[in-house]
């Protein structure tokens, strides 16, 4: 219901698999929907070494294109070690409780800017973009932004 019913989310999703296969991303949307905390506590911890970026593309991989679940320890894991991360410090790390409150506090300020789902984007502390938008629309925001920051 969130994106106009069932007909035009099968519109949305041919719409991202030709984009995807246009840049190498083979889009599958036939995964498990589950809650993702695990996941963002591993790319809060994955930021300690830089590995962000690198963790958050095997998550995405994952789950859009291998339809794994990403709320599954061995799964994140898998993506860890993908991202260049050690298995075990990984396994050790999604155990814990460590970062919890962190990200839990991250979350309730993402939602407190209107942030509802993913990707979602803020550009200098006050333009948001949200969805998947085409490169034009980023373009715009900047320019947007550079023009509030030269007045």
């Amino acid at each position: 219901m969130k994106f106009g019913g069932a007909e035009r989310v099968q519109q949305l999703q041919e719409h991202m698999k030709a984009v995807g296969r246009d840049n190498g991303i083979a889009f599958s949307y036939d995964g498990v929907i589950s809650n993702t905390f695990e996941s963002h506590r591993l790319i809060q911890w994955a930021q300690q070494t830089n590995h962000q970026s690198t963790v958050v593309e095997e998550i995405y991989a994952l789950y859009f294109e291998q339809d794994k679940d990403i709320s599954d320890i061995d799964n994140l894991v898998v993506a860890a070690e993908r991202a260049g991360l050690d298995s075990t410090e990984t396994r050790a790390f999604l155990k814990s409780d460590s970062l919890v409150e962190d990200v839990k506090q991250l979350l309730l300020a993402s939602k407190a800017h209107g942030v509802n789902g993913v990707p979602d984007f803020i550009v200098g502390d006050k333009y948001q973009v949200s969805g998947a938008q085409e490169p034009e629309t980023f373009v715009a925001v900047f320019e947007q932004v550079l023009k509030k920051m030269q007045q």
